[in-house]
């Protein structure tokens, strides 16, 4: 068994375009809920929360999973951080 793997990443692409799909078929897992209706980009917009972008996460790999899942605005920066929690699970 391979020991747990996070990867925090601004993929510049969607959960639906081809990197995250490439991430995918490597066995890593988004770790964002697929009900969470704010995307991370652009942060400093008028726009509604629901049209924003998912252009970041937290991708797991292995014996781990999210148990919580969040986002801050980040000064300097046009993304919303990342904030998550995972639990390692006993073999």
């Amino acid at each position: 068994q391979t020991d747990p793997i996070l990867l925090c990443t601004d993929l510049n692409a969607g959960p639906a375009q081809v990197r995250a799909s490439a991430m995918r078929a490597s066995g890593l897992r988004m770790s964002k809920p697929l009900l969470y209706r704010d995307g991370s980009f652009p942060m400093n917009t008028q726009a509604p929360k629901i049209m924003r972008v998912q252009l970041d996460d937290i991708w797991s790999y292995g014996n781990i999973s999210p148990v919580a899942w969040s986002m801050i605005h980040l000064a300097g920066s046009d993304h919303q951080a990342v904030i998550a929690d995972f639990v390692i699970h006993d073999n």
